[in-house]
């Protein structure tokens, strides 16, 4: 696969999914790699020492983008610089969940190798490109909407055609088994838009009902959604002819066991935090829906975080 070829995919890639900007992430890791090369010698090859080094740190950018729940690719530039030998890597990759932190995946992509004077005990450098396939898995944990913390494991394989720098007419042929292991920082482009969203949420927020927004797992309300709660409980003790009615919602990871309980706890904190600002109990009613009716398909990184929450609506009369 040439770096033309790589490039259209890396861009038809960005051109199917523009109107979904939000699923987008960008992340960045470091990482150890140890490389092992395989070499055909033959008369006017390019005479390689026998001894490369055979470890280096690795560095990795790349921006992907969440399908759905299971599914996400990423679009990766890796370099890894050894004493004798420098790799660079242009890789796409296709990740599936298999738990709700756990994923394993492909990568295909270009490779470019640098073989050093050093190694090629020769009087200039040797380089080549090829194409590269791999395969990966990795663990996410979510620290919040915004960042996620992963480590992945990955097999990259290449076979080279080395041409010796300075026109000198020998190559050499190697085929290089590259092993990596990363720790990375993801940032999330649904964090943005959902502050963005809550923002001015909390700009417009209607007394008939406001929606308050929760972590994943988590059942206190956001920071971003104080102000917003207090306003609303002052207006409901200037009101007290008012009852209301509080529902609460999760997205669909876990277990539905575990996420009716959630939801219910959320609901069960906002009454007391309520009950806490002067409203009296018996005015409010809650309810927990768990997974089911969800606020918005459970089908986007960025919708899930939507159905993270609690909806309080307010009743004239009885519940």
């Amino acid at each position: 696969m040439n770096k033309a070829i790589l490039k259209s995919l890396v861009l038809s890639q960005i051109a199917l999914t523009t109107l979904s900007a939000n699923n987008y992430f960008i992340d960045s890791s470091i990482g150890i790699s140890t490389l092992n090369i395989t070499k055909n010698d033959t008369a006017d090859s390019v005479k390689l020492s026998d001894s490369p080094d055979t470890s280096a740190t690795n560095f990795e950018l790349g921006i992907g983008y969440h399908y759905n729940k299971d599914y996400f690719s990423i679009a990766t530039y890796r370099q890894t610089n050894y004493d004798d030998t420098k790799l660079s890597n242009m890789l796409i990759s296709l990740n599936k969940m298999i738990t709700n932190n756990i994923y394993v995946g492909f990568a295909l992509g270009n490779s470019d190798i640098k073989l050093t004077k050093t190694y090629t005990n020769e009087i200039a450098d040797a380089k080549g490109s090829s194409s590269a396939f791999g395969v990966q898995f990795g663990y996410l944990s979510q620290i919040n909407s915004d960042l996620t913390i992963y480590g992945q494991y990955r097999y990259l394989k290449a076979e080279h055609t080395t041409q010796l720098a300075l026109g000198l007419d020998r190559s050499e042929f190697v085929r290089d088994d590259h092993f990596s292991v990363n720790m990375g920082l993801r940032w999330s482009f649904a964090g943005f838009f959902e502050n963005k969203r809550n923002n001015k949420e909390t700009r417009e927020a209607s007394f008939e009902n406001i929606i308050l927004h929760f972590g994943l797992n988590k059942s206190k309300m956001k920071i971003s959604d104080i102000d917003k709660f207090d306003r609303y409980a002052s207006y409901l003790n200037k009101n007290k002819n008012t009852n209301v009615l509080i529902k609460g919602y999760t997205d669909n990871l876990g277990t539905s066991k575990y996420n009716q309980y959630l939801s219910e706890k959320r609901a069960k904190n906002v009454k007391a935090l309520l009950v806490k600002k002067g409203i009296k109990a018996k005015r409010i009613k809650i309810l927990g829906y768990g997974e089911l009716n969800p606020l918005y398909p459970n089908n986007t990184m960025l919708n899930r975080q939507k159905n993270r929450a609690v909806i309080i609506s307010i009743k004239s009369s009885g519940i």
